[in-house]
């Protein structure tokens, strides 16, 4: 039996995964009320107990992690998680034979979409996470990159707007600024596409009965986010780029206008030869993807 842990900033995800992806059982607990690394891992291993059979045990995390060394380097959102060996501390707490490894929640998705989901066939893939935070995650000629320290495709701190809106990261203008769910929320509620309490999904069930605003709303993400992903279809030259996350659920009306604009604009022989589609695992990807890290 496989495990995956999808630790989020809001609630933590643990599934229990077959050889073949698929997800037999899933609980969840609150991030928040469990936000330091001790008194989360004492919550995993309450969780774990008694489980049967688990041979792995993968952890996605929202931010840097050192898969090599089983390290959470940093994480935006989550203060007092840096430097963490969250492998050492997980493992303490575990029979000696159950292996356990960390790495990107993006990066877990992705592995989740090319061994099982919309990615599964192509070489070369970008996978991308559109929710409270961007992520992504890059299968480079079949293989999972990871880059020198191990913390490639931060697709969502790509400097968006020179000098623009202060990240959590430490930069400025990242990608992250301007299409994260939050800033989407205050953009929709400034501009009255939805009111107090009503969220994203519901500027989507608008567009599909033909709200012209809400049309108009997905359109401008899909804008505000091309020049990042032609730039990333320009320099990778990508079979696929995959697209999840919360936003992602806005589905034709998000993904259309992207494909229109990186067709329009990233260079001919890249735009002609990739495809920008929707992730097929959804919100199962992370817990799918970190059940699957001790395979490669």
């Amino acid at each position: 039996m496989r495990v995956g842990i999808d630790l989020g900033g809001t609630n933590t995800k643990i599934g229990l995964v077959d050889d073949n992806g698929k997800l037999i059982e899933r609980f969840s607990f609150s991030t928040r009320d469990f936000s330091k690394p001790n008194n989360w891992v004492k919550r995993c291993l309450l969780e774990l107990k008694g489980i049967k059979g688990i041979k792995t045990i993968g952890i996605g995390v929202p931010g840097a992690a050192d898969f090599k060394n089983g390290q959470v380097l940093y994480l935006p959102n989550l203060p007092g998680w840096e430097g963490v060996k969250i492998v050492e501390r997980l493992k303490s707490g575990l029979k000696k034979d159950i292996k356990v490894a960390v790495d990107n929640d993006a990066t877990c998705m992705a592995i989740a979409e090319h061994r099982f989901g919309a990615a599964k066939g192509y070489e070369n893939a970008v996978c991308i996470t559109l929710g409270t935070g961007v992520g992504g995650g890059l299968i480079l000629n079949g293989r999972i990159y990871r880059g020198s320290r191990g913390v490639a495709g931060e697709i969502g701190h790509f400097p968006l707007v020179p000098w623009g809106k202060n990240c959590s990261c430490g930069g400025r203008g990242c990608v992250e600024r301007y299409v994260g769910n939050r800033t989407l929320l205050s953009w929709a509620h400034r501009n009255g596409i939805i009111k107090k309490g009503e969220s994203l999904e519901d500027i989507t069930a608008r567009a599909k009965q033909g709200d012209s605003a809400a049309i108009e709303f997905w359109d401008k993400v899909a804008y505000t986010m091309a020049p990042v992903l032609v730039g990333v279809v320009n320099l990778l030259n990508p079979d696929v780029v995959v697209v999840g996350g919360g936003v992602s659920g806005a589905g034709r009306f998000v993904l259309s206008p992207l494909k229109k604009y990186i067709k329009a604009y990233a260079m001919k022989v890249q735009a002609r030869s990739v495809r920008i589609v929707q992730a097929k695992l959804r919100n199962d990807a992370g817990l799918i993807g970190a059940a699957m890290l001790l395979d490669l």
